[in-house]
């Protein structure tokens, strides 16, 4: 059995026991189980035998999950000093982007002494707060339901004390993230300002609530939730500007460099810091000559995220979407192609046969979470995600362009609003329509049994279609 089947099946068991370990004890033994089940028949289907101590070793990294879970919310927990009184004065520094979002502005604040920890604080969208200001507040820490969860500090009396605490480089970064949104909001419109903002930039501070109604009507929401697509325009366009001009190494570094400021700049969303890991680790490949394998990227993409803060893996939404519509990609896009005889690799006007195979695929891997998440899915956005993605590289490319060209030569800036405005319009078209024109679907039966079948469907499709070839098709 080669190391990196060993390897892949060890990270999985530890990402499995992370999964069951706020189950009882009882559904962990059957969890546990079945994942040493599912393991041994993967590898048998491949012909390659188990040895007893590799089930052992398997069993191990699923017990080391669950008790890291544990661990880990037990030493955050010792490690938090909250004020207990009502009213309490108490001093911090912001530490990432306050966000505005539903007339409200949070951030994460680290707490002085005597204090210590992190809490999460709301404030009115109209505070002037940036990051790196230290603030007094005066207000109620209350303290989350759950262990996993942040305390939270409520509209508390706030005063400005300092600024300018946090990292040079992050608030520089931020200051010219501020200075492109500023340009997008003035060169186009209200709505194509605050859509071209999100798809470039994942910034919804500027969506009116209608915007936000339609999106969330037409199944387009994720398209101002940052992903592979940002990463990937920007390392092309990076490799296409440099390509020749510099070592094959040292543009690799430069690519890094970029990738991690733009996680810095942006926030660092579930969904952009899977794509930048996964980046990094393609990159690294490359410069080890090692043979980049998508199964082992996106299993020690998770591990690495999961191990950082175990938390995600069952509790934050961004991060369940983000890894299941890559796995609907790569994985059950090949399957459905297969299964419609469609030869993929064969180009398609705009491109619409790729876009709605991987669409589809995207839509049916998160369709169940979506649902349990928000109680109903309409599956009218299939189409109008297959109508707008054609579009949004080509969005993001120009928006990139724009937000440069207006700091540095703004004439260019300026006339590249237009080609920008026409593209936005007609997505926002497609938003507007669809979201009069749903197909909702809701769970009947409730929880997660119904939905546990769906996925072993998914699964055994994608088990009896992957290896068949598509060349034959339309």
């Amino acid at each position: 059995m080669a190391p990196a089947d060993i390897a892949f099946a060890g990270a999985l068991s530890f990402l499995a026991g992370v999964f069951v370990a706020g189950f009882t004890a009882s559904g962990f033994v059957i969890v546990a189980l079945a994942v040493v089940v599912a393991v041994g028949f993967y590898f048998v289907r491949l012909h390659i035998s188990i040895s007893p101590y590799l089930h052992i070793f398997f069993i191990l990294c699923l017990f080391l999950g669950f008790f890291y879970y544990h661990f880990f919310l037990n030493l955050r927990e010792s490690r938090l000093v909250l004020p207990e009184e009502a009213n309490t004065t108490f001093s911090g520094t912001i530490k990432n982007e306050p966000r505005i979002r539903g007339g409200a502005t949070s951030f994460m604040f680290a707490l002085d002494a005597p204090f210590r920890g992190e809490i999460k604080v709301f404030l009115p969208s109209s505070a002037p707060v940036l990051y790196g200001d230290r603030l007094a507040l005066q207000g109620v820490v209350e303290r989350a339901e759950t262990n996993y969860e942040d305390p939270v500090s409520a509209f508390p009396e706030f005063e400005i004390t300092s600024r300018g605490n946090g990292s040079r480089i992050k608030s520089a970064l931020l200051g010219f993230k501020q200075s492109v949104l500023s340009n997008f909001r003035r060169f186009l419109g209200a709505d194509s300002g605050a859509l071209m903002s999100g798809i470039t930039l994942g910034d919804q501070s500027g969506f009116s609530k209608e915007l936000r109604a339609d999106m969330a009507a037409s199944g387009t929401t994720h398209l101002v939730a940052l992903s592979g697509y940002n990463i990937a325009i920007l390392v092309l366009a990076l490799e296409a500007l440099l390509r020749g001009r510099m070592r094959r190494r040292t543009l690799a570094i430069v690519m890094a460099i970029v990738i991690a400021a733009f996680v810095a700049m942006v926030g660092g969303e579930a969904s952009i810091v899977r794509a930048a890991i996964m980046g990094l680790l393609v990159l690294l490949a490359k410069q080890t000559g090692r043979k980049h394998d998508m199964r082992n990227a996106i299993t020690f993409t998770a591990l690495i995220m999961v191990t950082l803060d175990p938390r995600i893996l069952l509790h934050d939404l961004g991060f369940q979407l983000s890894f299941l519509c890559l796995l609907g990609i790569v994985y059950l896009s090949p399957a459905i192609a297969a299964f419609l005889r469609l030869n993929t690799e064969k180009q398609s006007f705009f491109g619409w046969r790729e876009n709605a195979v991987m669409t589809i695929s995207a839509q049916l891997a998160v369709m169940p979470v979506i649902i349990q998440a928000f109680g109903t899915m309409s599956l009218a956005g299939i189409l109008a995600n297959v109508l707008i993605l054609e579009f949004i590289p080509a969005t993001m490319a120009v928006g990139f362009l724009m937000g440069f060209a207006c700091l540095i030569v703004p004439p260019l800036g300026i006339a590249l609003a237009f080609p920008a405005e026409v593209l936005l319009r007609y997505e926002l078209f497609v938003i507007k329509a669809f979201s009069l024109f749903q197909l909702p679907v809701t769970n009947p039966l409730g929880g997660w049994g119904i939905f546990a079948i769906y996925y072993a469907l998914l699964v055994a499709f994608i088990l009896n279609f992957q290896d068949k070839p598509v060349t034959k098709g339309v």
